[in-house]
């Protein structure tokens, strides 16, 4: 493939890629204290809350990790308002992966779908699939992009999932920002 047409077709990827990429030397670089005394606390945030926003998937969510434990190592952020920061822009970035599992229930074919929905439902009450999403958003680091991807094509209804995902991301961005405070406190 010609350079000038793999640029074309992949600049989006790359841009972000690059972005990426710069955050992530920049808080290595300069540090995240640095960058507080420049933006401040409340520009802290916003960074936080647009790093979650960017982190939707599983390739990008690292940089976003970063970013929380980097800004709640230095003391200034209140963990709980890191969580109650990030937790809005997480959700509505992993909304995207449920409604393409929604979307993507005709390319998977019938049998996939009633499998996944059987599994989910008649196995189990109706607030089974809630619960593991509020648990596994909740405890775990793993890529809410699949999980998502599962309840959408699951046929879960988004309103039984928004609640218990968002809760879920609140607690963990909260407690991971709590034990980074005071694991770098001690």
């Amino acid at each position: 493939m010609e350079l000038g047409l793999f640029l074309k077709k992949y600049h989006g990827f790359i841009g972000f890629s690059v972005f990426i990429f710069a955050l992530a030397i920049l808080l290595f670089v300069v540090g995240p204290e640095k960058i507080i005394a420049a933006i401040g606390v409340e520009g802290g945030y916003l960074l936080i809350f647009v790093t979650a926003l960017i982190g939707v998937s599983a390739f990008t969510s690292g940089s976003f990790y970063a970013t929380v434990i980097a800004f709640a190592s230095t003391g200034e952020f209140n963990p709980l308002l890191i969580g109650l920061t990030a937790a809005p822009a997480m959700a509505v970035g992993h909304t995207l992966f449920f409604f393409l599992g929604i979307y993507s229930q005709p390319l998977v074919g019938k049998q996939v779908v009633m499998r996944l929905s059987e599994w989910m439902y008649q196995r189990e009450s109706k607030w089974a699939a809630p619960a593991f999403a509020y648990l596994y958003t909740a405890f775990t680091p793993l890529p809410q992009d699949f999980l998502m991807l599962a309840l959408g094509l699951g046929g879960t209804p988004f309103r039984r999932v928004i609640i218990p995902v968002l809760l879920g991301n609140v607690t963990f961005i909260t407690l991971l920002s709590f034990f980074v405070l005071k694991g770098f406190s001690l």
